[in-house]
């Protein structure tokens, strides 16, 4: 097999195969870290290959290249030691599929792992641990931010005055946006009197243990949920969390 079809076919599966973990794990596709996954994957299956450099064909340099593809893929966050894993999984079942094949020829390859994907994607109703995560990205005074979402069922958080559904932010991007504070954050009315930001309101909320609250809001000039249109209302929470840095914002019905 020639050199560049070794690097097209390991790209090519690579880069199915790290969607296919996305899609079994909940998490936005992230097409564009695949894709760079997929190229080091490649890259690194030509260097073996190349004449002279089969040293890298050895195990140090095979666990650098795989971890190199995790946290290029998967960022640099502790779920990406769990999605790493069923990315081994899945190149191990890949290998047992092309050993039953009796095939190393690129076609029945790739077909394979697009098979992989296609039963991630159509095969699997849920994510294997219940959570399902979503992009979005927000668009204020000129400046894009793109987070991860975590789909929330119980979040119907709505915005009193206009009834859209709200997505709810954490503390972070609250100063990034306005400059607040997480302490701020914590008493809204306080703030609301304190501080002069156009458009700046409060949003009531019901939450087990505190059935009267009141979070900061905002209508920022637009929300884009996996690539949908959403309701242009975002609430900064006081608490933070995403503990495991998976998500910075819960989405419920804006889905």
């Amino acid at each position: 097999m020639y050199l560049d079809l070794v690097i097209l076919l390991n790209f090519a599966v690579d880069f199915l195969l790290l969607l296919s973990v996305n899609r079994l794990t909940g998490y936005p596709s992230g097409v564009k870290r695949c894709i760079v996954g997929g190229v080091i994957g490649g890259v690194y299956s030509g260097l073996c290959l190349y004449p002279g450099l089969g040293f890298f064909q050895n195990w140090y340099w095979c666990i650098t290249a795989l971890v190199g593809i995790i946290i290029t893929s998967f960022g640099w966050k502790p779920s990406a030691v769990r999605r790493g894993a069923l990315f081994v999984l899945l190149s191990m079942t890949l290998g047992g599929i092309a050993a039953g094949l009796d095939s190393v020829s690129i076609i029945p390859l790739i077909l394979a792992g697009a098979a992989i994907l296609l039963l991630c994607t159509v095969g699997v109703a849920d994510p294997l641990h219940g959570t399902k995560y979503v992009n979005v990205e927000l668009s204020w005074r000129g400046n894009r931010y793109t987070l991860a979402a975590l789909v929330d069922t119980g979040n119907t958080l709505k915005d009193p005055i206009t009834g859209s559904q709200v997505l709810v932010v954490n503390p972070q991007m609250a100063f990034k946006l306005l400059q607040l504070t997480q302490s701020q954050l914590y008493d809204p009315i306080e703030t609301m009197q304190k501080v002069s930001i156009p458009g700046l309101r409060l949003i009531p909320y019901r939450a087990v243990g505190c059935p009267n609250g009141m979070l900061l809001g905002i209508s920022v000039d637009s929300v884009l949920v996996n690539g949908q249109t959403a309701s242009k209302i975002i609430a900064f929470s006081p608490e933070d969390f995403g503990n495991d840095c998976c998500y910075q914002a819960l989405a419920g019905g804006v889905t």
